[in-house]
Order: structure tokens, then C-alpha cells, then sequence
């Protein structure tokens, strides 16, 4: 059988996964301190699409999906994808499937749209911030 780079790469990726899924299982990202923060939402306090991710995964791994939807909904939507791809890549026999650049251009723009959407402070927007940490508006 030959293995393909894409196959190599997705395997990896998937056993990368695996041991980031322990280590969250075992230290939760809300009360560990070494876990690394956002540098976008330091220097500016604008949330990235990808904030909240760290934190989505560990209360997913520990069983909360309603509190893991609220830290970040787009991976949280993606998430089942992702694995699915990559799971496909690594163990079909046939050749693994191609990526169309629209596809890629496609998925810019929506997490561009969701980072610019969760920065927004009405509602609903706001309950795109991780965590819904938006006040009631009136």
C-alpha cells in the first residue's frame, strides 16, 4: 500500500489531536494557567474566530456542549467536519479528495465575517463573544 503525503499528514494530524484531547482531559483550560492566550484580543480586546477554542474543547472533552457552543460556536459547527476530512484523508483506500480553492476562499470568508460578527456589541451578535459575554440590551 503506498501512503500519500495528504495520508501521512492527516494521520499525524489526527494523533496530534488525540494527545491535545488528553492533555485537555486532563488539564482544564479555565483553571491552567500555561495554555496560550490570544495575542489578538490582548493588543486590541477584539475576539479572533479562533478564540475560545482551547476552552470549547476542554468543556466538550468533559461534557458540556451547550457551555462548549457558547466559547466558540463556528469550531464547534466545524469541529465534526475537520475530524471527518481529515479521518477520510487517513484511511480511505482510494485517493484522498482534493480541496477546491473556492472551497478555501469560502471558509476565509465566513471566519473573517464570524470574527467581525462576535466583536459586535448588539444583540444577538454579541452572544457570539466566547462565553455570551454580552449584557442584556434594552
Amino acid at each position: 500500500m503506498i501512503l500519500f503525503p495528504e495520508r501521512m499528514l492527516a494521520r499525524a494530524a489526527l494523533v496530534a489531536m488525540a494527545a491535545l484531547a488528553a492533555v485537555l482531559r486532563v488539564f482544564d483550560p479555565s483553571e491552567t494557567p500555561w495554555y496560550p492566550s490570544c495575542r489578538l484580543l490582548q493588543w486590541t480586546g477584539f475576539y479572533c474566530p479562533g478564540c475560545g477554542v482551547t476552552r470549547m474543547l476542554g468543556l466538550l472533552l468533559h461534557g458540556y456542549p451547550t457551555l462548549a457552543f457558547e466559547q466558540n460556536a463556528l469550531a464547534f459547527v466545524l469541529l465534526p467536519v475537520v475530524l471527518y476530512l481529515l479521518a477520510r484523508t487517513a484511511f480511505n483506500r482510494r485517493l484522498p479528495p482534493r480541496v477546491h480553492s473556492a472551497a478555501v476562499g469560502a471558509c476565509v470568508v465566513v471566519a473573517l465575517l464570524f470574527g467581525v460578527a462576535r466583536n459586535v456589541v448588539a444583540q444577538p451578535w454579541c452572544r457570539l463573544a466566547p462565553g455570551a459575554a454580552c449584557a442584556v440590551l434594552r
